[in-house]
């Protein structure tokens, strides 16, 4: 059964108990449907889609750095704000080459991404953010999914659509799942590992597996 989930790295388990990671899936369907584009309205430039959410959240129909539903996009490291050719801790903006983070840690309280690091606030500007944990949550239960043949389709409560391409992830110098899983960014630093940021992820066979340096997709929101 194909699976998704929303959590920080390797704590599942502890994700599944809370709430925070995986929920079952309300509809999946195999035969992999093909899948259009559907648009509520425009914010600075770029196309969104209104799902009907409790919270009224909007969503961007791409992702950042892509200009069709179905298109990949772009790659950043958690708090960064542009793609590159090697993804590891080497060059990542938010270490000294070790497993120890600068910005985003506990103990300055600084867990949420700000303005200036949030990739979709910086590439795509008006009032869009990137998600938190909590409305890429609501995204998971408020919606209906299934497979298309492009990625992972949720139908929300009104009707209309958003579509979320298996870009895979960028690890090192190397794309990784392209086809089999998505995964996407939120802008929560886990709280139970500074190493590590909350990001959701679907799968088809193989089984992601991200630290906060790796290239993941990013995908716009707004109220």
């Amino acid at each position: 059964m194909k699976k998704y989930f929303l959590f920080p790295f390797f704590f599942v388990g502890l994700l599944l108990m809370a709430g925070l990671s995986s929920c079952e899936e309300k509809d999946i369907s195999d035969d992999r449907k093909t899948t259009k584009k559907n648009v509520s309205g425009i914010e600075n430039g770029y196309e969104y889609v209104d799902l009907g959410l409790p919270s009224g959240l909007k969503w961007a129909t791409c992702n950042v750095g892509s200009s069709s539903p179905e298109d990949l996009g772009d790659y950043f490291a958690w708090g960064e704000t542009s793609p590159k050719f090697v993804y590891d801790l080497n060059t990542y903006f938010d270490s000294e080459g070790e497993l120890s983070c600068i910005k985003y840690n506990l103990g300055s309280g600084k867990t949420i991404l700000a303005p200036e690091d949030d990739a979709a606030t910086v590439n795509m500007g008006g009032k869009w953010r990137m998600p938190t944990k909590e409305e890429w949550q609501e995204l998971i239960d408020e919606c209906t999914w299934e497979w298309s043949i492009q990625g992972r389709k949720g139908t929300g409560p009104n009707g209309q659509f958003i579509l979320l391409p298996q870009a895979g992830v960028y690890q090192g110098s190397n794309k990784k799942g392209v086809g089999t899983y998505g995964c996407y960014w939120t802008r929560n630093l886990s709280s139970s590992d500074i190493n590590r940021a909350t990001y959701y992820n679907f799968w088809d066979g193989e089984k992601p597996d991200c630290e906060r340096y790796d290239g993941l997709s990013v995908r716009g929101v707004f109220k």
